[in-house]
């Protein structure tokens, strides 16, 4: 089965021998491709949709998979035990509902050996509340396709979790810095150009640009620019 580069980078990330639980996962084919692939041994897929179940379950069938996954219906974590899958994907999703996911049923995010989450937008709202909630980020990678560049987190609850980031670190993946990420230069570009558009609009207004949300940004951008400079 054939996936798309955002649902391939994630399988990549997906630990050999894993029971995945793919969270809205639609179609199903994140969960197929890794059991054709003997990835995984066992798959957990759910949508909050009685629609997308009926067809996460078409594709299982059709590729023969009945016997090692199954589809739950139900919102977020919520169809999920602890200690269930050790490895839970969250993707496609923005990074505020990614947030509401895991806030609504912590004991099942935190009893995870690994959470991949792939948000759509705010990853560094995302990346503070899995800092601020205990978890270390484990790995990060960045996918382009087309136009889009996708931002990829990995991490785990941990009780020594003590790394802390500037707002400018958070904004890019602190991971993707560390290990300067081949699609680095990309991710530079598109955070400062959201800045620089933030701050041109704002400048449209004297009142605007005298709050210290403009200022703040300011100086965000300064940090992203300095950052990239190293």
């Amino acid at each position: 089965m054939k996936l798309d580069k955002r649902l391939r980078a994630i399988a990549e990330l997906v630990p050999q021998g894993a029971v995945l639980a793919d969270v809205g996962s639609d179609h199903a084919y994140l969960p197929s491709a890794l059991l054709l692939d003997k990835k995984i041994k066992y798959a957990i897929a759910t949508d909050v949709a009685a629609g997308p179940c009926k067809v996460a379950q078409t594709t299982l069938a059709m590729q023969g998979l009945t016997k090692s996954a199954e589809v739950r219906q139900g919102d977020g974590l919520q169809p999920l035990k602890p200690n269930e899958a050790d490895c839970i994907v969250i993707a496609g999703m923005g990074g505020n509902t990614i947030m509401e996911i895991l806030t609504a049923t912590p004991a099942v995010a935190q009893s995870a050996a690994k959470l991949i989450l792939q948000p759509m937008q705010v990853a560094d709202k995302l990346r503070q509340y899995l800092i601020s909630n205990g978890y270390e980020l484990l790995d990060e990678e960045l996918v382009q396709d087309e136009e889009y560049l996708y931002e990829i987190i990995v991490a785990r609850h941990s009780s020594n979790c003590a790394k802390q980031y500037s707002a400018a670190e958070l904004l890019l993946g602190p991971v993707l810095l560390e290990k300067r990420h081949s699609l680095l230069p990309l991710q530079f570009a598109k955070q400062k150009g959201i800045l620089q558009r933030v701050l041109s609009g704002m400048e449209q207004s004297a009142e605007a640009k005298n709050t210290d949300k403009y200022a703040k940004i300011k100086k965000l951008l300064q940090e992203v620019e300095s950052l990239e400079k190293c």
